[in-house]
């Protein structure tokens, strides 16, 4: 079956798939603005940790500071501190910056355009709701929350699913196929509106569907002529694949690829998750080794881990192995990461001067495969790895 441009741009950046049907999504571009990123940049410091693609990500205030008459003060204390704030953590952690009276200072989702930053093919985020536009460039777009801006930074990828799509048809004749990536997506006479369908027998703002956790939701906004699902008039419907989704003489029919059960919109970056630096390689390899899954999901039937402690103070313990990433170690001195992968388990080196032996063996950048009886050491601390 052939794909539409939206399939094809986000398979090429996939990194993983979680048994849940979660997917890791490697991002091309971050932009950050001086509102949503303050507490994700203070994450990173709390963290010790730096951003991963720091090449990758463009800062500028564009929400706390006028067009015009950038060289005045900012009167409003809160705003001034937003804008202070994106200009040292810009330069703290080496960012793009774009700030006051620079000739390239706008209005984020302008000046990515403009200035070639933002280009087609590309995935796209910023913590901002009108990140949607660069889809017009033919990118894959969208806005994010402050935790979310965080793992960007940190890994330069984000747990996403995978939006669910929209036909429309008249007289059977297929004539656009919408992504559904937004909270809200509205559908009506006038332009603004992301689904225009210019007819009289549709009213200026005729509906509107709403993107939730558990699925899609319409709601017909008193139009003059209804919303009708599978024949039925309707105010607010929750929406099933394969509906039929009629308003005047055009039908639109709703596809759920995949049926989504839990989603968070928001996600928390945690000491460890961030993998080894990697060496120079085309960006598609270095996408899928650059990071671990984030969210923790119970261990598959069959494939039950843990670590067991065998030396030091914490000698006999055992720590299941229940989350997808778990971390182990000591921050500041030696930290690593064991992976659930669908194939099996991998150790990986995180953090500090030592790397930790895999049978006696110390571990390279690459992640190694983990395997029932295997010995680790980490930071003269003696472990384990036990699968059953």
């Amino acid at each position: 079956m052939s794909k539409t441009l939206f399939e094809k741009i986000w398979d090429k950046h996939v990194v993983d798939t979680l048994p849940d049907g979660t997917i890791q999504l490697y991002i091309d571009r971050l932009y950050c603005h001086e509102v949503t990123s303050p507490q994700a940049f203070a994450g990173l410091r709390a963290r010790g940790l730096k951003p991963f693609r720091p090449a990758q990500i463009t800062c500028m205030p564009d929400h706390n500071i006028p067009t015009l008459n950038q060289d005045k003060p900012i009167e409003d204390p809160i705003s001034k501190n937003q804008v202070d704030t994106l200009e040292e953590n810009a330069k703290y952690f080496g960012l793009t910056y774009y700030g006051l009276q620079h000739p390239k200072n706008g209005i984020i989702h302008v000046v990515g355009p403009e200035t070639g930053l933002t280009q087609p093919g590309m995935t796209i985020v910023c913590g901002d709701s009108h990140t949607s536009t660069h889809g017009a460039m033919g990118a894959i777009a969208f806005g994010i929350g402050t935790s979310e801006v965080e793992m960007t930074l940190a890994t330069q990828c984000i747990m996403q699913r995978k939006p669910k799509t929209m036909r429309i048809t008249i007289d059977g004749v297929v004539i656009k196929e919408l992504q559904l990536t937004k909270e809200r997506t509205a559908l009506g006479r006038r332009p603004y509106n992301d689904i225009v369908i210019d007819n009289l027998a549709i009213s200026g703002e005729h509906a509107v569907l709403h993107m939730h956790a558990q699925g899609v939701e319409l709601e017909d906004l008193d139009s003059t002529n209804g919303t009708y699902v599978n024949g039925k008039a309707v105010q607010r419907q929750w929406l099933h694949g394969g509906d039929t989704i009629e308003v005047g003489k055009y039908k639109i029919r709703f596809l759920n690829e995949a049926e989504a059960e839990d989603y968070e919109k928001t996600m928390i970056v945690k000491p460890g998750m961030v993998p080894p630096p990697l060496p120079p390689r085309t960006r598609a390899t270095a996408a899928v080794a650059a990071a671990a899954p984030y969210a923790a999901t119970a261990a598959q039937p069959g494939t039950a881990a843990s670590i067991r402690v065998l030396s030091g103070a914490a000698a006999g313990r055992e720590v299941a192995l229940n989350k997808v990433v778990t971390t182990i170690g000591k921050p500041g001195v030696a930290v690593a990461a064991i992976t659930r992968r669908h194939h099996g388990y991998v150790l990986a080196h995180v953090e500090g001067p030592d790397t930790p032996t895999h049978n006696g063996v110390h571990i390279g950048q690459e992640p190694v495969p983990l395997h029932n009886g295997d010995l680790l050491e980490l930071a003269g601390t003696e472990m384990l790895f036990v699968q059953t």
